[in-house]
């Protein structure tokens, strides 16, 4: 894990959960937070998912991460969030394969079934039922705007939403510059 908390491991992949509601973590997730790939992590929920961080990542988004000044919100609606995210989480050990064991009440809540859709957000690891990730995936137009918003060289279709649309802006454009 790097000094500011983000992994170098990032990936997406199906996992099977067995029939008793134990997941192995991806090792490299494992190797980048224990030394042996074994040890404590924090099962919290997430939007529509559950996630797995690592303690001192949890310690952190609950020190830093949920402030006044850093999300906006007044005391009390504060105080709330993070009622509801204590009250949601539990610890979970892996054993020696490299699994944990996720409570009923979680796999519940996320709708997990046998296959679990590991999705690492560059802090920790979501699982998903993997309709439900891919309903809630970012489209196209929602990844061009946030390309938009980071990068100074753009080609022009992260403008427009998608290729498509590129190429009938391009086409337009090209029109209305040709002289009758």
């Amino acid at each position: 894990m790097s000094e500011t908390g983000r992994f170098f491991y990032l990936d997406a992949q199906t996992y099977t959960l067995d029939v008793k509601s134990r997941l192995a973590l991806p090792a490299k997730f494992r190797n980048a937070v224990h030394e042996d790939g074994l040890g404590e992590f924090i099962l919290t929920v997430g939007e529509g998912c559950l996630i797995v961080y690592p303690e001192a990542v949890w310690d952190r988004i609950l020190s830093d991460e949920y402030t006044i000044e850093k999300t906006g919100m007044d005391f009390q609606s504060l105080n709330r969030a993070r009622k509801f995210a204590i009250s949601h989480t539990t610890t979970v050990v892996t054993d020696a394969q490299g699994r944990i064991h996720i409570p009923n009440s979680f796999l519940e809540y996320a709708g997990l079934t046998r296959d679990v859709y590991i999705y690492s957000n560059g802090t920790g690891l979501e699982l998903w039922n993997k309709a439900d990730f891919d309903r809630s995936a970012a489209s196209i137009s929602d990844f061009n705007l946030l390309y938009q918003k980071q990068s100074a060289n753009k080609p022009e279709f992260w403008y427009k939403g998608d290729a498509k649309s590129a190429r009938k802006s391009s086409s337009e454009s090209s029109e209305k510059s040709t002289p009758d």
